[in-house]
């Protein structure tokens, strides 16, 4: 389960069990992620991005 907390006031989110669908180390999309990294965060940082990976959410259940 990995849990996340909702961009709301108080203690409110969900925990998400995910099933892994696909992961790239090449291609278009990944391209697309390393330049969005190096434009949102900095230049340079698309470099530290090796992979790209797909989840589906096979369960969702409250954070509390």
């Amino acid at each position: 389960m990995n849990c996340f907390k909702a961009s709301t006031p108080g203690f409110s989110g969900v925990c998400l069990a995910l099933e892994l669908v696909k992961t790239e180390e090449s291609g278009s999309m990944l391209v697309k992620i390393k330049e969005r990294a190096d434009i949102t965060v900095g230049p340079g940082t698309g470099a530290a991005v090796t992979c790209a990976a797909w989840f589906t959410a096979t369960e969702i259940r409250p954070l509390i």
